[in-house]
């Protein structure tokens, strides 16, 4: 199974491929700013952040 450590290396060892977060502040690499490798966590880490950010926004 590969590591985030060996995605990053083989992801930079592409001709043009820049790192940058995603909008989750994840991992996430583009080629000419287009992004084809990114990190996704599992869904039960991402729905109670998606969630509180709904019901800050409905708080307004």
């Amino acid at each position: 199974m590969a590591t985030w450590d060996d995605v990053r290396r083989i992801a930079l060892a592409l001709p043009e491929t820049t790192e940058r977060g995603s909008h989750d502040d994840l991992p996430a690499w583009r080629v000419r700013d287009k992004l084809f490798v990114w990190e996704r966590p599992p869904w039960h880490t991402r729905a109670p952040k998606r969630l509180a950010a709904a019901h800050r926004a409905e708080a307004g």
